[in-house]
């Protein structure tokens, strides 16, 4: 029997979180082999490809993944299901069943467009209850040009799908990676607090992460102490270059200048990781506390994979990732 055409358009392969998300879906459906499975795959900005050479994948599934990109726009007939994965202005509806994928917005409430976009599609799946509850809970009016005013709300149904984790790869664990341990031999300290997550924001203070205003609390809070603990920034910005390395140790030594006081150190961890090693990384027995300063999170896939190391996170009590962390551990 003919499978019903299933297209997934997202950026598969890129390296941003919602690549990750987009090539873990991608590999979901290949293994449910319910459809015939056609990727669409879209850039993320300016992020760069996780996987540069695609005729030199090794691992099973990467290929599986790449034998399902669309070679040509022309298909023999209609989908019967299309996924877009983005910004819910960006939503399309090609098929004849539409799904939009998406992390929303990050904050109390989203634009008309993309309230526009949610209610063009047949169903929205949210990465989180608080992408749900701002789509839920926008309500805005419209003007036309000729007087009239349109009531702009939700109208179409939005379901939450929990985005985990491959806990083969990512859990409390002893093992050594030599990569890992070679670099955090250099630091000194034994009391590590980690953060993990892009700084995707060309001024210090005001990307959405808040790893400037990590940085500067962090210093003010352990300056002058006898003992001091350190900070392990995992960050880069949408690309690994050696001009973006240089940038970010910029931004961090102009933030240390700006602070008086004999300071703890902050090093920057910039280059990519395979999972083995981020697993190592976040359970190496220097790092005691993991960090963020995020202003809102559409999941928070990182705070996620840190919490199976069982060691303390420190996050703000706001957005997409209290789905996941117990409040009783507050």
């Amino acid at each position: 029997m003919t499978k019903p055409i299933c297209i997934l358009s997202g950026p598969v392969f890129n390296r941003s979180g919602y690549g990750d998300w987009a090539t873990n879906v991608a590999k979901s459906l290949i293994r449910y082999n319910k459809f015939d499975l056609r990727i669409a795959p879209q850039k993320w900005g300016v992020c760069q490809q996780s996987r540069q050479f695609l005729n030199q994948l090794t691992d099973p599934e990467d290929i599986a993944v790449r034998n399902c990109f669309m070679t040509s726009n022309k298909l023999e007939r209609q989908p019967e299901l299309y996924i877009g994965m983005s910004i819910p202005n960006e939503f399309v509806t090609p098929a004849k069943y539409n799904i939009g994928m998406t992390a929303g917005i990050e904050t109390t409430l989203c634009s008309g467009e993309f309230l526009e976009g949610v209610n063009k599609v047949d169903l929205t799946i949210a990465l989180s209850n608080h992408v749900k509850s701002v789509f839920q809970n926008t309500k805005l009016r419209k003007n036309y040009p000729n007087g009239q005013v349109e009531e702009i709300s939700l109208k179409k149904p939005v379901e939450v799908c929990f985005w985990g984790a491959d806990t083969n790869i990512y859990k409390q664990t002893d093992e050594k990676i030599e990569s890992v341990e070679s670099v955090l031999q250099d630091i000194k300290e034994e009391f590590a607090f980690l953060f993990i997550g892009q700084w995707t924001s060309e001024s210090k203070f005001h990307d959405r992460k808040d790893i400037g205003n990590l940085i500067k609390t962090f210093c003010n809070t352990f300056k002058n102490q006898h003992k001091k603990p350190c900070l392990i920034l995992k960050s880069s910005g949408p690309n690994y270059s050696i001009t973006d390395r240089y940038k970010m140790l910029n931004n961090i030594k102009e933030i240390k200048n700006s602070i008086d006081g004999d300071l703890p150190n902050v090093y920057l961890l910039h280059g990519e990781l395979n999972e083995k090693e981020m697993n190592a990384l976040i359970n190496h027995e220097k790092v005691k506390c993991h960090v963020s300063f995020t202003h809102g999170e559409g999941f928070g896939h990182p705070l996620l994979l840190q919490t199976l190391s069982g060691k303390p996170l420190l996050v703000p009590e706001w957005s997409g990732h209290l789905d996941f962390l117990n409040k009783d551990y507050d």
